[in-house]
């Protein structure tokens, strides 16, 4: 069975699930009754409709109402466009199309108007998802060409994989599958390369259905469990009901009918749970599926009438489709021959609806278009050329005696010319021999740099094998985010984290250097932390950098090299649950009761240096509700901004503090998002990093 289960499935993916109304939706709600500015108070109508789509759809809508009334009432076109936008996204999760589409043209229209391109490819996304959950397939190829097209001139590769992933899933409907898996691959890629894993999962379920609708099985649940393990890891709560469907049916093909229900009923429960009607409809058909063959007639009815209903108020004509060959099946085998008779009729008319001639041909046309727009401009050009070369030749025919005449008087001097084309070749050959010599030598380069590059992609896998792992730090410290931005491939930054008699050790430090050099050290300081705790057995922080310290001066700064780390080492004790940390040259920040507290720390580094006193043991009276950050100097150093400026450390703390009680994932996303808001066009300066803990 074919259905669009995946198309788009993932556009809120990045909103962090929860399952009641959280602190910090009340208090955007406390701001918003408070704060004067209209401009203001639209703007935070907007976040806390965003913040509620998740968690309660009818309030969302509520609030985007109101966001859209007070920016009409302002006369504002700008935050008019973002109101239509997050109120047509509100109706889109409600399953209420026609007026999703209203809203998401009205604010096309402004931000064409505006001239803000990005935004409106953003848009051109939104309404082809809508598109082609109704199956208006031939609507949706125009639009998702289009948002490619902007997207891939501001070079987002983000969202390219997005619209990427839609184009492979519509030949996929159109049973195409070979194509429908070169565009998810790029996707892929491109989702990959843009480290998303909202994305990267979405994808991993459409190539997953690919393999399954070529009945590959295996393939297909390694794709579905793969993508389940980002959506777990990442806390992406709300696609879960997509990909427990997709395994379920995996399960129930292979015939394994007792693991099948168990992943429809998660599914159908995840569904209802976030409030996804088109969710609820698409789980309910597969339940049925399912009843038909364990000869469950009566129930197998009950599912696939509740997925009409559905799917009649949605217009999803292919999901009808299935519903009603289905209905029809179940009617039959339960001995009901006029009810098989009727459904088989409408199964058939919603197939003939779906599956045209002209959907496929346009969707070839739209390719076509899109490949070959590329070199339209080069196609122009010969084209002004041939009529230039037409216009040469009717005058040559006028003055054809006066260029004879001029030939002739030219006669004299053809020995002369000869000799010299004679030199020409000479020189030419020359010239060819010595260019197929330097050719050579640029393909041995451009060899010698991919292989350059492989073993340093390959570097980068076995560092990132040595960092910690989230799931391990989430076994001591839950409440925490890691944000790691390396500038180049491999990082000089590391973050690192053990356990050792009863003891949690978590290091977050900057090794001299950045790129292979820095990468090196990194692991070379690993090394010797993990030799400090686990071969000889220091448990105090401080002894430890003391100890990493003495092991750096002796193995590689003999000759004067001041080559190290600064960094900070936090310990806790789980048996008293006492924290104490060592830190060098950069401090831990302290967010308590709403103020910053710099801790204290030794300025040295953990290496030779001008200072080279015994680090100091520090101890940390934390309490619950405390967040507790440790960073490197990477973010604070980046230039960006209007003026091109350093960031620096007092912004970074203050952004720290306004946004210390959100989610944790909240927090990392708005580091995330203002680090390359602040970067802009400009390169990264230093690796980033990044742990916040929350008590």
């Amino acid at each position: 069975m074919r259905t669009i289960k995946n198309i788009c499935f993932f556009y809120l993916l990045s909103i962090q699930i929860n399952y009641a109304q959280t602190p910090a939706i009340d208090s955007l709600i406390r701001l918003s009754n408070t704060v004067m500015t209209d401009t203001t108070k639209v703007k935070l109508y907007g976040d806390i409709c965003w913040e509620l789509m998740a968690v309660n759809i009818s309030k969302s809508l509520y609030y985007a109402e109101k966001q859209l009334a007070l920016a009409k009432q302002i006369h504002n076109n700008p935050l008019i466009a973002q109101a239509e936008s997050d109120l047509g996204n509100v109706l889109n999760r409600k399953s209420d199309y026609p007026n999703a589409l209203i809203h998401y043209y009205k604010a096309l229209d402004l931000r064409q108007k505006l001239k803000q391109p990005i935004k409106e490819a953003g848009i051109y996304s939104n309404i082809a998802t809508v598109l082609m959950r109704q199956n208006k397939f031939q609507e949706a190829i125009v639009i998702n060409f289009k948002s490619l097209k902007l997207f891939e001139e501001i070079n987002d590769k983000n969202k390219q994989s997005l619209i990427l992933g839609n184009i492979g899933n519509i030949y996929y409907e159109l049973d195409q599958n070979k194509q429908a898996l070169i565009y998810q691959r790029k996707a892929l890629l491109l989702a990959q390369e843009s480290n998303n894993p909202s994305s990267e999962a979405n994808i991993l379920i459409n190539i997953g259905g690919i393999f399954h609708s070529e009945q590959n099985l295996d393939s297909a649940l390694h794709y579905y469990e793969v993508c389940e393990k980002i959506l777990l890891k990442n806390n992406l709560l709300y696609a879960l009901g997509s990909v427990y469907n997709d395994i379920g049916k995996a399960y129930s093909d292979k015939k394994e009918y007792s693991k099948a229900i168990s992943y429809f009923d998660k599914s159908l429960a995840n569904r209802i749970e976030f409030q996804d009607e088109y969710g609820i409809g698409l789980s309910n058909v597969f339940i049925g599926e399912l009843d038909i063959k364990l000869k469950k007639y009566k129930e197998a009815i009950s599912h696939l009438e509740t997925s009409i209903q559905i799917f009649n108020k949605t217009h999803s004509l292919i999901n009808l489709k299935d519903c009603y060959k289905y209905m029809a099946q179940a009617h039959e085998s339960n001995g009901d021959l006029s009810s098989s008779i009727k459904d088989y009729k409408l199964f058939s008319a919603y197939k003939d609806s779906v599956y045209t001639t002209d959907a496929s041909s346009q969707l070839v046309e739209m390719n076509t278009k899109y490949e070959t727009d590329k070199k339209a401009q080069e196609n122009k050009l010969l084209t002004t050329q041939n009529k230039l070369s037409e216009e040469t030749i009717n005058r040559q025919r006028t003055f054809s005696y006066f260029i004879i005449t001029a030939l002739l008087l030219l006669a004299g001097l053809a020995f002369f010319i000869f000799r010299g084309l004679k030199f020409q070749r000479k020189a030419n050959s020359i010239i060819s021999k010595q260019k197929q010599v330097v050719e050579s030598k640029n393909h041995i380069i451009e060899e010698k740099q991919k292989e350059i590059v492989d073993s340093i992609n390959y570097a980068k896998r076995i560092q990132f094998a040595l960092l910690a792992n989230h799931e391990f730090v989430n076994q001591f410290i839950p409440n925490n985010f890691i944000l790691f931005k390396p500038k180049d491939i491999v990082s000089g930054d590391f973050y690192w984290a053990t356990e050792h008699n009863n003891k949690f050790y978590l290091a977050v430090c900057d090794c001299t250097g950045h790129g292979v050099p820095g990468a090196f050290m990194s692991l070379l300081n690993i090394g010797f932390l993990s030799e400090a705790i686990k071969e000889k057995n220091i448990e105090e922080p401080h002894e430890i950098f003391n100890y990493v310290r003495s092991r750096l001066i002796n193995t590689i700064s003999k000759d004067g090299q001041q080559d190290g780390m600064d960094g900070i080492l936090l310990c806790l004790d789980k048996a008293n649950n006492q924290y104490t940390y060592a830190a060098a040259n950069n401090e831990p920040i302290l967010v308590s009761n709403n103020v910053v507290k710099e801790l204290p720390k030794d300025k040295m580094p953990v290496g030779k240096g001008e200072k080279m006193e015994s680090f100091t043991l520090q101890t940390l009276n934390l309490e619950k509700g405390d967040t507790l950050y440790l960073y490197t100097d990477g973010y604070a150093d980046q230039f960006g901004g209007p003026n091109g400026k350093k960031f620096k450390y007092k912004p970074l703390n203050e952004l720290l503090l306004s946004f210390c009680d959100k989610e944790i994932a909240f927090q990392k996303e708005k580091l995330n998002t203002n680090f390359l808001d602040w970067k802009g066009n400009l390169e990264q300066v230093d690796d980033v990093c990044i742990i916040g803990l929350k008590i």
